[in-house]
């Protein structure tokens, strides 16, 4: 039987943090000379979107002077609407690069692959041996169902930062996993993980199903 790989994504966004405030209405004026969607209830009626395209929403946080794409749409969708929004500040409102402090991707995602995510979690994390210790501390026999990894060395205030949390989604724990991603870096370096996204989680489920089966 072939394997059905399957990736939803439950929300996406890639996104800047500014060392000083951006400039929103630049961007929303060109952003509507480009074929975007800069007034009207829906945005009236929520203070950080910018701008809409299609599925595509440009958004924006005063408070942490940030902005960015987020949407249920493709991710070269995403990456295209991310890349147009950047160069527009740079080309077109002359914003020095140096003033933007990293680049951030943000993606939760249901993953099924025809294997049962609970079984293969816990065959994982059977091998740490703190786990049953930890479960010794309750009186019970202790499993642990999740990974949490990180990016060695790094810390989650740092500009380079990269988390993905992998687990049951629990409403369908044995059909789909649930992963999140937060990956901060250049530019360049979150666009080419965002762009190859579905094939890098893949191989991920793919290489927790392998360990699962190994002795």
């Amino acid at each position: 039987m072939t394997e059905k790989f399957i990736v939803v994504p439950l929300n996406q966004s890639i996104a800047s943090v500014w060392m000083l405030r951006p400039d929103y209405t630049g961007m929303r004026n060109i952003l509507e000379e480009r074929g975007y969607t800069v007034k009207g209830p829906e945005i009236a009626q929520r203070p950080d979107l910018l701008a809409i395209k299609g599925t595509v929403e440009v958004f924006s946080s005063s408070e942490r002077r940030t902005v960015g794409v987020r949407g249920l749409t493709s991710i070269r969708d995403l990456v295209d609407a991310y890349t147009e929004l950047i160069k527009i500040n740079f080309d077109s409102l002359g914003v020095d690069p140096e003033n933007i402090l990293f680049h951030e991707f943000i993606g939760n995602f249901t993953v099924s692959n025809s294997v049962n995510p609970m079984n293969v979690l816990s065959k994982v994390n059977q091998k740490v041996d703190v786990i049953r210790k930890i479960g010794s501390v309750f009186g019970i026999e202790a499993s642990a169902i999740g990974l949490n990894i990180v990016l060695k060395g790094s810390s989650p205030t740092s500009k380079r930062w990269f988390n993905i949390s992998i687990e049951p989604f629990f409403v369908s724990y044995s059909k789909r996993y649930h992963i999140s991603i937060v990956y901060r870096d250049v530019l360049d370096s979150v666009t080419e993980l965002v762009k190859h996204l579905e094939n890098r989680l893949k191989q991920v489920v793919s290489k927790l199903e392998e360990e699962a089966q190994s002795n």
